[in-house]
């Protein structure tokens, strides 16, 4: 029986993540493994991804030049050497993937400039597109759930959304921690729902210009005083985003969402489109809850900056 052999070399690395495994490298383990990602996790507990080719770039991830990673043969609690030239994991004879020389990827602030009645326009745009669009089974319901539990969880999101939106609305400080706090690890998988919900607004709340920037540093607090309520990759995608930073694809729709030039309805409606349908395609509803938070975020800012 011949040993198993694999290896890749990295295509792109998150700038953050580079600049980390050349400070810190050490010993970790493998967390959880995808038929496209495997995701590591360094004894300082710092999640990074490792994604095949055709993923986008995203914070704290390499993208790597294999299609998927099942020939790896890849296993929770496995060994992993960190460095800044390669990570290579134990149990094989050449389980490697080789990072020197891989191009920096580099997330770009972009600018909340709408004008008059543009942020509610755009809301619309985006409504639309999950009212047709968007999976249910999240932040988003249709019919009556498949078990008590699961209606639970509902009512537990739409309490939990309706309180944030009504906190930020309110510019009440408190309500806000306690909304997000009551959001954080509800509902099933490595990015529970009412995560990804916080994750959209947050996103954009981290923009220059902003309305809602306030709510940002709340966010971050309930995430602090709570770590445990949800997963290490939910933190991980989370934090990144009240920083600004998310996967390339997101980025590139809010780019379109925010783009201060005047754009007709038929052409914002295909744009969107374009752009917002690969992002429902994340996860089960991982996707589809980010917009949820991102559309509940365009429709504050119409309302903070007194276009209604």
């Amino acid at each position: 029986m011949h040993a198993l052999s694999a290896a890749g070399r990295a295509l792109s690395i998150d700038e953050e993540a580079a600049g980390y495994l050349l400070a810190h490298p050490g010993i970790g383990r493998v967390h959880s493994v995808f038929d496209r990602v495997v995701n590591v996790i360094s004894d300082k507990d710092r999640l990074i991804a490792l994604c095949s080719a055709e993923m986008d770039d995203a914070p704290w991830s390499v993208r790597v030049d294999v299609e998927g990673w099942a020939e790896w043969r890849l296993a929770a609690g496995d060994r992993v050497r960190l460095s800044a030239a390669a990570i290579a994991f134990a149990g094989g004879s050449s389980r490697i993937v080789r990072i020197d020389g891989a191009r920096k990827w580099y997330t770009k602030a972009i600018p909340v400039e709408l004008g008059h009645g543009e942020p509610g326009r755009r809301a619309g745009a985006l409504a639309a597109f999950l009212d047709v669009h968007g999976v249910d089974g999240g932040v988003r319901t249709s019919g009556a759930a498949a078990t008590v539990f699961e209606a639970q969880i509902q009512e537990q999101l739409a309490r939990g959304c309706a309180a944030l939106v009504t906190a930020v609305r309110g510019e009440d400080g408190p309500a806000v921690v306690a909304a997000a706090t009551s959001l954080l690890g509800l509902g099933p998988g490595l990015t529970p729902a009412g995560d990804d919900f916080l994750t959209g607004i947050a996103l954009l709340a981290a923009q220059p210009h902003s309305t809602l920037s306030w709510i940002n540093p709340l966010i971050g607090q309930a995430l602090d005083d709570g770590p445990e309520r949800t997963t290490p990759l939910s933190r991980a995608t989370l934090r990144a985003a009240l920083r600004g930073r998310a996967r390339q694809g997101l980025l590139d729709l809010l780019r379109v969402l925010l783009d201060p030039a005047p754009v007709g309805d038929e052409l914002l409606a295909r744009q969107l489109r374009l752009h917002a349908g690969p992002v429902v395609g994340i996860g089960h509803t991982s996707g589809t809850d980010i917009l949820s938070g991102l559309l509940a975020g365009f429709r504050l800012e119409e309302e903070l900056r007194g276009f209604m």
